[in-house]
Formats: structure tokens, C-alpha cells, sequence
């Protein structure tokens, strides 16, 4: 018996090897790519508010309302309640909000930038004030 047992083993413990590789390899791609979905509305999603386009907006938000984190969909939520338009300081601040939300879902970083450094970058160095 313990002839057999030492035969049988290391073939199980490859075996199952085998089986937790191939289902942890499973997973890890369907993380990658439904992370890279969700990379490409949000980008949709804020492009389409700094170029004001409406059909691109809406698939945006559309694709958001199912695959968005909570946190994303609160930010855009506030921005949208008063107007998803880039023309005032308060709005500016909401916009700067829904891009550090997405930042942290989707940044390898997990950290949050400087809201003057995003707003330099995204605005330019003048305020909408």
C-alpha cells in the first residue's frame, strides 16, 4: 500500500496543480479585463464631457450604470444633478472629484494626485473663476 501511495501522490499533487493554475489564471484575466473595461468608459466618459459629445456621453454612462464602483457613480451622480457642463468653478471641482474616484479604482497606485496638479493638467494653469 504505501508503494502505491508513494507512486500516486505526487501525480495527485500535480493534478491539482494543474486544476488551482488554471482556475487562478481564469480569474486573474477576467480581473485584467474588467478592469480594462472600466478604464475605457471612464475614459469614454470623460472625454466625452470635455468635448461635450452627447452620443458618446450617453453610451458612457450607460456602460458606467452597470460596471461602475459606487464611488465613481456618486461623483458623476453630483456632477450630472447640476449640469454636466465644464463652464464654472463648482463644476470644475465635481469633474476633479469623479476623475480622483476613478484614479483610485482603476491606478495600480491606489493614490490619490494633487487636485491642483489635476486641475493644471486638465484645465490649464487659469481657473474658471
Amino acid at each position: 500500500m504505501s508503494n502505491f501511495l508513494i507512486a500516486v501522490l505526487p501525480v495527485i499533487g500535480v493534478i491539482i496543480g494543474i486544476l488551482l493554475q488554471t482556475y487562478l489564471g481564469k480569474f486573474n484575466y477576467k480581473k485584467q479585463l474588467d478592469s480594462q473595461r472600466r478604464h475605457d468608459i471612464y475614459s469614454n466618459y470623460l472625454e466625452a464631457v470635455a468635448n461635450r459629445d452627447i452620443p458618446l456621453l450617453t453610451k458612457a454612462k450607460t456602460k458606467m450604470a452597470i460596471v461602475g464602483s459606487p464611488e465613481v457613480l456618486e461623483a458623476i451622480s453630483e456632477f450630472e444633478h447640476q449640469g454636466p457642463v465644464l463652464d464654472n468653478d463648482k463644476s470644475g471641482k465635481r469633474f476633479l472629484a469623479i476623475v480622483q474616484a476613478m484614479r483610485r479604482e482603476t491606478s495600480a497606485y491606489k493614490n490619490v494626485a494633487k487636485d491642483q496638479d489635476l486641475r493644471t493638467i486638465l484645465f490649464g494653469p487659469t481657473s474658471f473663476e
